[in-house]
Formats: structure tokens, C-alpha cells, sequence
């Protein structure tokens, strides 16, 4: 590796039969799994309540977060946000923010196995949203 990597990592060569097993790791290091309850439209009508779901990787490189995007689509045809920001730090962080559908896809494709190796607390929680959210229609593009 090389000192200050995390600004100044870029594409990393993992072949695309193990990307996945890769973003799993990336996810348990670098990322979020974040689940909520939005009520905030149901003043107007109980049922507008909706779980929300998202998944987010986080690095303080550009070109880095902009691989993990592009192979992300390359190899499932899933697309997330792109976002910059500055933290309290004053360090400019990038943030890959995929929503609902694209995360359950996502979670799916690096989830595939309940025996991979993983960060038992992130494996758990992911695999209760999955069983929650079975009856949410999401393809599985990488499977076409």
C-alpha cells in the first residue's frame, strides 16, 4: 500500500468473479446499511408510512468511489448517487448512496451465500431486511 492511501486510492484490479465477495468486505469496512421508518407523511393518511432502506459506501477518494459506481453498474445494472461533502474534519469525503430498490438488488447480489464471510452484525441485520422485504419486487439483473 502506499501512505495516505485512503486519498489517493483509485481502482483497485479485483476480478469481476470475486467483486462481489470484495464489495462485501467494502461494505463491512467503509459503508452503511441504513433502514428507518418514514411516518412523515401520515398526518394526511396512516398508511403513508414506508420503510426506507439504503446502502452507502463512503471514501475519501474520487477516483475510487467513481470505480466502485461504474463496476457496481458494469456488473448489475444498478446505479447509486454520487455525493461529495465535507466532514467535520474538513476532509472532502464522497459518499455512493444507492436507495430501496437498488439496495435490495445489491444487497442480494453480495449477500448470496448465509455461510460468506462477513461482519456478523451487518450479515444479520441484512438478512432480516431481506426476509422483511421478500415481497418487494426487485430483479436480479446480474442473473438475466
Amino acid at each position: 500500500m502506499t501512505p495516505n492511501k485512503t486519498h489517493t486510492i483509485g481502482r483497485i484490479s479485483v476480478p469481476d468473479q470475486y467483486f462481489r465477495d470484495f464489495l462485501r468486505g467494502h461494505l463491512d469496512g467503509d459503508g452503511t446499511v441504513l433502514t428507518y421508518i418514514d411516518t412523515y407523511s401520515s398526518y394526511k393518511n396512516r398508511r403513508y408510512t414506508y420503510t426506507r432502506l439504503y446502502v452507502k459506501f463512503i471514501s475519501a477518494s474520487k477516483p475510487h468511489i467513481f470505480w466502485l459506481s461504474e463496476t457496481i453498474s458494469t456488473l448489475i445494472n444498478v446505479k447509486g448517487s454520487l455525493t461529495k461533502y465535507v466532514n467535520k474534519y474538513q476532509t472532502t469525503m464522497w459518499t455512493l448512496k444507492f436507495a430501496k430498490k437498488e439496495s435490495i438488488i445489491l444487497l442480494k447480489w453480495i449477500y448470496y451465500d448465509p455461510l460468506l464471510p462477513a461482519l456478523r452484525r451487518k450479515q444479520l441485520l441484512v438478512n432480516e431486511l431481506l426476509k422483511d422485504l421478500d415481497n418487494f419486487n426487485c430483479t436480479e439483473p446480474w442473473k438475466r
